[in-house]
Formats: structure tokens, sequence, C-alpha cells
């Protein structure tokens, strides 16, 4: 199974980049895709045109959520429903959410939307402190926060952080250092781990962000296939 998370840059810069990024995820082929920063529902339309993926947008479950950069999309292979969507309380200095769906096969994808400001670490350790797994579970985002910050040890208590297992070097995926992440319940199995969107493509950046592909097995299929 091959997991995707990528921060596109809704609709910024050179109007090429969005097609451009169609190409590598139907070349890619990912099984699941976190986006965030997604235009909705044009430009998520576009970027999935032809990939075989279904998706739900934040603005689908979540109509009133801010959308000045866009907003946080989840694409499946399979066909999938909408378990939760949690959010900050209301009236909060820094807004979040969470949304977390279930595909055909139990396989359960949590996308938080974090808050970007800097001084923003306290929601968003409230907001990793809700986050909880249950069977096969994949964490995807750009979570807005370094290895050593406080949300990200506790998401690390329970899930795999699928770079430290089999990643190489930083990778950094933000000039701020790493803070988009694939993280999967200890019942999955990391087998490769590595940034998309280092190099131009026909000589276009992608986005202001790398994003991160990660390879997966069930632990009970070593030997017998992919999950």
């Amino acid at each position: 199974m091959r997991i995707l998370t990528f921060n596109v840059q809704n609709d910024e810069g050179d109007p090429r980049r969005t097609g451009l990024i169609n190409r590598e995820l139907r070349r890619l082929a990912p099984d699941v895709v976190a986006l965030q920063e997604v235009r909705f529902p044009g430009q998520l339309q576009q970027l999935l045109a032809g990939t075989g993926l279904t998706a739900t947008h934040q603005q689908q479950v979540l109509p009133n959520s801010p959308d000045e950069y866009g907003g946080t999309a989840v694409a499946t292979k399979w066909p999938h429903t909408v378990e939760e969507v949690s959010e900050s309380e209301p009236g909060a200095r820094f807004h979040w959410w969470t949304l977390t769906v279930v595909t055909s096969n139990d396989l359960r994808i949590v996308a938080p939307t974090t808050p970007w400001e800097p001084d923003a670490a306290a929601a968003r350790e409230s907001q990793a402190r809700r986050i909880r797994g249950s069977g096969r579970t994949i964490v995807a985002g750009d979570l807005n926060a370094t290895p050593g910050s406080a949300s990200i040890r506790l998401i690390r208590k329970i899930f795999v952080d699928a770079w430290e297992r089999a990643g190489s070097g930083p990778g950094d995926t933000w000039t701020a250092g790493r803070i988009d992440y694939v993280f999967v319940s200890p019942d999955l199995e990391v087998t490769a781990a590595r940034r998309i969107g280092t190099a131009p493509v026909d000589g276009v950046r992608l986005s202001d962000h790398y994003g991160v592909l990660a390879d997966v097995n069930h632990v009970e299929e070593r030997g017998g296939g992919a999950a």
C-alpha cells in the first residue's frame, strides 16, 4: 500500500503546477493521499483526474471552515466514509480540525489540519492528544511542527513515524524543517519512505513543500503481498 501526503500550496504561482502535480500522482499511483491547501472543488478535481482516487474535502464536512489557503482533503483508492470530524472549541484563538475516514477495507485515515502560527504549539498539542487509532490507521498531513515538538512526540507514542523508520537523512519538507508526516499504526510495516517534489518538473517547482511518500505492508502479511 502506498501513502502520500502533500501540501500543494493551493493555486498560487505558476498555473501549470496543478496539472504537473496530477501527472505525478498518476505516475506514483498512491492508494491513500492526504492533500493540504487544496481549493475545492475545481483544483481538487483537477489534481485527482485519472488517478482512480475518491476524495472528501473539508469543505464538504465543515462548510464554514476557513478557506483562505484552501483546505485539507483525503483521497483513497477504495470507497470511504467519514467517521469523525473533530474541531477546536468554539471561540478558540487557534482553530484546528481533524478529519477521519474509514475505507471499505477497514483502513482508518486521520488527516489533521493544524494551526500554522508559531505561537500555536499548545493548540497543536491539544489536537494531537485527541488522535487515536483503532485497527489499521494512518495519520498524514502537514502538521506544522518539527519532530521534537510536543504535538509530534504525542503522536509518536501511538504511531510509527514512516520517515524515521525508512527514510534517509533529515527529510526536511519545508524551510522550517520536517513538518509533513506519514504515521502508521504498529500493525503496518513501513518498507520505504521518500520525499517527492524535490526536483522541478518541466522546470516548475511543484509546491513550497515537499511531499512524503511511504510504502507499507500489513505486519501479518510479510511475504504474502502488500496490504
